[in-house]
């Protein structure tokens, strides 16, 4: 092969590669002002949170320069004797720039043993997506702009429920506090 060909086929390769990545990446978002604190108030059926924390990708990258916030949310299945897979996590970051996303969701990649795979799966400065499926273990990870998310689960169909729960969650124009609904 030439030169000249070589390179058209390494452009073209990369960027049908780069297409696959950005439509397998999830939802974001649509309003600019959408705190992370909201995904405070998001329910996923059957389950109850347990506990949640905040931090900035400051102090998870340890760089006093890295703004931004982080939530970690956890769920416990609601039934009594529930199986000990009915677990689900979400992580979500909203950061100052997508630089500062893509170091805090390569973070997570390297803490869930999927460095390579990340690596291999994003575009540095627009967007990028992981999926881990390990028996017991399912986790979905995806940057784009300036959000990160971590959807993890040990039951495969709760992973499911969790994207679509997430992105009509995203999707409502209005959104109501619930807690003030009840009184």
């Amino acid at each position: 092969m030439k030169t000249g060909m070589k390179k058209t086929l390494l452009i073209t390769m990369l960027l049908i590669a780069g297409l696959l990545v950005l439509t397998g990446c999830g939802d974001i978002p649509e309003d600019d002002d959408f705190p992370v604190s909201r995904l405070i108030e998001f329910r996923l059926n059957g389950f109850e949170k347990s506990e949640y924390a905040f931090t900035t990708p400051g102090i998870l990258l340890d760089n006093d320069s890295l703004e931004g916030n982080i939530v970690s949310i956890q769920y416990a299945d609601e039934r009594e004797n529930a199986p000990e897979n009915r677990t689900a996590r979400i992580v979500a970051a909203k950061t100052d720039s997508v630089l500062t996303s893509y170091r805090v969701w390569r973070h997570y990649a390297r803490e869930n043993d999927a460095g390579m795979k990340s690596l291999l799966t994003s575009f540095p400065l627009y967007g990028g997506t992981y999926e881990i499926s390990e028996k017991g273990r399912f986790l979905e990870s995806w940057f784009k702009s300036d959000w990160v998310f971590l959807l993890e689960s040990g039951d495969e169909t709760v992973l499911e429920q969790m994207k679509t729960q997430i992105e009509r969650f995203f999707k409502r124009e209005k959104y109501v506090n619930e807690s003030v609904i009840e009184i």
